[in-house]
Parts: structure tokens; C-alpha cells; sequence
């Protein structure tokens, strides 16, 4: 798998593990009364940004570039959307921050922001980057079988075959890591629907 779409890939799952998180925070004290409230990604926005990271997931796993050329730009522009509503979001917060934060409310922005905007930014990064070729190089008077290598460089059979099961144990971490994702998307997402509307699970 590519540098560059491994960072795609890391930043879709980023969007989508983001708009689960909490983006607000807010904790009240009067007298001996004490109430704090948290918003997360995917009770407002974060629908957005989680949908545009599922797609540059989607995207990761079905394309794998071209060489010479920048992985996807597709992704970088979803990416960019994704950006821009997380930064719209972002300075919508910080002012109702600033608009309600007194003595007896204190308000911070949540980790998910932050998840979210550097998932953005790696992705957009992700998909400008240019896939490295593999070409066949030939030594002349080599004693050993040259195989296939990025442009530039030339390998024996040992060294390539240690390349190839680094690069499937890389896959199997990363598809592992994507799984976990789903898993935790799924899990997170059911526990939310059933936190929010209990009526439609309770048996009649």
C-alpha cells in the first residue's frame, strides 16, 4: 500500500472515528448544583464529516493510484469540504463559548474538533501525493534475480521478499485498523440511536 493512500485512508477513518467524539463541552455550578452537557460530532455536523470520511474510505479501498501522478484529487476536494465545515463549526463554537462562558458556566471545545480537522488536513495531504512507480531494473552482471522495485533502486530477491511481507504485514495491520473502525462506528452508532430514542425499542 502507497504512503499516500494509507494517509488517505488513516485520514477517512479519522473523519469518521471524529464525529462520534465530543466537539462541545459544558459544566455548570451554582451553589451545590452541578450539571455538565456534551455535544458530539454526530449530533450536529459531524453527519457531514463522518459521511465525507466514509467516502474517502470507500475511495482508499477501491483506488489504487496512478504512477507519476497525485493518488486522488477527488479526495483532497472531499477532504477540503470536510475541512472547511469543521472550521465553520469550530469558530460557531468558540463564539458561543465566548457568548455564554460567565462564572457559572465554563465551556471548552471538544477532541473531536481537533480529530477531525487534522484527519481533514491529512487527507487532503494524502491525496496530492504522487504514487510511486515500480519498475523492473536490471543490473548488469548481477548474480541474483532483480525484481520488481520503486524507480531508482534495485533489490535482490532476499531484500524484495523482505519488502513484500513487510508491506503485507502493513496491509493486515491497516485493514485490521479499518475493521476495528466499522466496528466501533457500528457499536458507538447503535448505542447513540438506542440513548436517543429508547421508544422505538421498547417492546410493546
Amino acid at each position: 500500500m502507497s504512503t499516500a493512500r494509507l494517509t488517505c485512508l488513516l485520514g477517512g477513518i479519522g473523519l469518521i472515528v471524529g464525529a462520534f467524539l465530543p466537539w462541545a463541552n459544558a459544566r455548570g455550578e451554582f451553589l451545590l448544583f452541578q450539571r455538565s452537557e456534551t455535544v458530539y460530532g454526530h449530533q450536529g455536523d459531524g453527519v457531514i464529516t463522518g459521511g465525507l470520511g466514509l467516502l474517502i474510505v470507500v475511495i482508499c479501498l477501491l483506488h489504487t493510484g496512478t504512477a507519476h501522478r497525485s493518488y486522488s484529487l477527488l479526495i483532497s476536494v472531499v477532504a477540503l469540504v470536510a475541512g472547511a465545515v469543521i472550521l465553520m463549526d469550530m469558530a460557531h463554537i468558540a463564539s458561543e463559548i465566548k457568548r455564554q462562558s460567565n462564572s457559572f458556566v465554563t465551556a471548552t471545545m471538544g477532541a473531536g474538533l481537533y480529530v477531525t480537522l487534522i484527519s481533514a488536513v491529512l487527507a487532503c495531504v494524502g491525496g496530492i501525493i504522487p504514487v510511486k512507480p515500480m519498475v523492473v531494473v536490471q543490473i548488469p552482471g548481477a548474480t541474483t534475480d532483480t525484481l520488481v522495485a520503486p524507480a531508482g533502486q534495485a533489490e535482490t530477491r532476499d531484500k524484495q521478499l523482505r519488502r513484500q511481507i513487510t508491506r503485507q504485514v502493513t496491509e493486515l495491520v491497516v485493514w485490521g485498523i479499518v475493521v476495528l473502525a466499522i466496528a466501533i462506528v457500528i457499536c458507538v452508532g447503535s448505542y447513540m440511536l438506542v440513548s436517543t430514542y429508547p421508544q422505538l425499542f421498547q417492546s410493546r
